[in-house]
């Protein structure tokens, strides 16, 4: 029977973004592959723009987030 190599695992994160421009938010839900996964796609949104909340979801490694939208209005 072959033996799987663990050590070669690759961290994911997937997101899904919904925008609302009547409010003017973004929500995002991230869906990862390991707790430092999400971390650092979170800390990347972060960086990106102005996150307004993250939420856990009562799930492994995966939260939703709330931005707001910077627009030029």
């Amino acid at each position: 029977m072959a033996q799987r190599d663990k050590s070669k695992k690759v961290a994911r994160s997937f997101a899904l973004s919904v925008n609302d421009d009547d409010l003017d938010y973004t929500y995002t839900i991230i869906n990862s592959s390991s707790p430092t996964s999400l971390r650092d796609s979170i800390q990347l949104l972060k960086d990106q723009g102005d996150v307004r909340r993250v939420y856990p979801i009562d799930m492994p490694n995966k939260a939703l987030i709330i931005s707001t939208n910077r627009g030029d209005s």
